[in-house]
């Protein structure tokens, strides 16, 4: 009778242990996706950052080396505005790497769109 307990016991501890590896394995399976989530956010969230910063810097160079002084001399016509818009959209291209712009692509799509929407948020938001 003593083998039978120790032999159930035995096998006990070895099921027990068992699934506490596989456990433990899930464990550290699901810590490795949700560390890999975050890299790929955080490279994301760091090219978001990035571009946000490139629209604002060609935006503001436009405006201090174009638009300022079409609006001074009260020559700032429709034209003048889409060269504008056209330079710093130009800009913006030149400055984002090819990495960059693939990174835009798999997220958001098409990379003209979201430059030019982006252009056009910040200048909205600069008028505000």
């Amino acid at each position: 009778m003593k083998d039978f307990f120790v032999t159930l016991l035995s096998s006990v501890c070895v099921i027990f242990i068992s699934s506490m590896a596989v456990s433990f394995g899930n464990l550290i399976h699901a810590k490795v996706q949700q560390i890999k989530q975050s890299t790929d956010n955080k490279a994301l969230k760091d090219l978001l950052d990035k571009f946000d910063y490139v629209v604002q810097i060609c935006v503001d160079a436009t405006n201090q080396t174009f638009v300022i002084d079409k609006k001074i001399s009260s020559e700032f016509l429709d034209e003048d505005k889409a060269e504008a818009f056209e330079m710093t959209f130009k800009s913006i291209e030149n400055l984002l790497t090819d990495d960059d712009k693939q990174k835009i692509i798999d997220n958001y799509g098409d990379v003209s769109a979201f430059i030019r929407n982006s252009i056009e948020a910040y200048i909205k938001q600069s008028k505000d």
